[in-house]
């Protein structure tokens, strides 16, 4: 279960580039066309992203995404993993 202030590395972290993010809050975001409600994760960059600063670097993702699995290098990988 993915909770505020824990810090997560994305799967793609490799090569020298560590790509990894703090949880800020866990939200709701509603379709306004279906009224649909899902519940998201933002979180926050703690690595510099290429056209923008560090304040900026907040990203909103569907809780399902961030808790999904990918194919990566012909194996299922966690999209994101919990570092501390």
């Amino acid at each position: 279960m993915v909770k505020v202030g824990e810090i997560y590395r994305h799967y793609k972290s490799t090569g020298g580039t560590d790509h990894t993010y703090e949880i800020v809050h866990i939200g709701v975001f509603q379709w306004e066309e279906a009224y649909d409600m899902q519940e998201v994760i933002i979180y926050k960059a703690l690595y510099e992203i290429a056209d923008f600063p560090l304040e900026v670097s907040v990203i909103v993702r569907p809780r399902t995404e961030f808790e999904s699995t990918v194919e990566y290098q012909w194996e299922t990988v966690s999209r994101f993993t919990r570092i501390s």
